[in-house]
């Protein structure tokens, strides 16, 4: 397993903003090259993708989108879960 996490706040006057421009990330994540000593390609395949919602880092609300065994994405949220679109999961 392989977390990444992007900054996303930067410092402003009195405090931090939040970052919005969109981040766009693939489905395989192809590591090989940044390795020094492997013996065949190192991927990593995406299967969740946490949310920020809110206008700062000290308020709003956190969901995610996760990508179950059978390969369909879910939205994840506080009252209930959802099937939705991988083209939905990517647009976060």
């Amino acid at each position: 397993v392989l977390t990444i996490q992007l900054k996303r706040f930067e410092y402003v006057p009195f405090g931090r903003g939040k970052l919005n421009q969109f981040v766009e990330y693939p489905l395989t994540l192809d590591i090989s090259a940044a390795m020094s000593d492997i013996a065949g390609k190192e991927t990593y395949a995406l299967f969740g993708v946490l949310v920020h919602s809110g206008g700062s880092m000290h308020s709003g609300h956190y969901y995610c989108y996760v990508k179950s065994a059978m390969g369909i994405w879910h939205e994840m949220d506080d009252e209930g879960v959802s099937p939705v679109s991988e083209k939905t999961a990517l647009g976060q």
